[in-house]
């Protein structure tokens, strides 16, 4: 895992602690543009989907569990926000 990508991660994590929602978005989005597919990017898509079914933006949220799902498609926690979103939706 680069330093870069790492970087991101711990903005976005910090970010999010904060409240600070679109900041800590770009910063997972930033560790995904780096590396999409390595195995530690499951938190990257985690807190991604999960912050935009915060913001309302749950098609996009449930996007990005589908992305994460074909990279990583025994990860409960992905399955679990997904459900989560999708109970949101009906």
């Amino acid at each position: 895992m680069s330093d870069q990508v790492v970087i991101h991660q711990l903005k976005g994590d910090i970010f999010y602690a904060q409240e600070h929602l679109e900041n800590a978005l770009r910063s997972f989005q930033d560790s995904l543009d780096l590396n999409p597919d390595a195995y530690f990017a499951i938190h990257p898509h985690h807190r991604k989907a999960l912050i935009l079914a915060r913001l309302g933006r749950y098609q996009e949220a449930l996007n990005t569990c589908g992305q994460a799902l074909s990279l990583y498609p025994d990860q409960p926690k992905i399955h679990e926000l997904k459900a989560k979103i999708l109970k949101l939706l009906n």
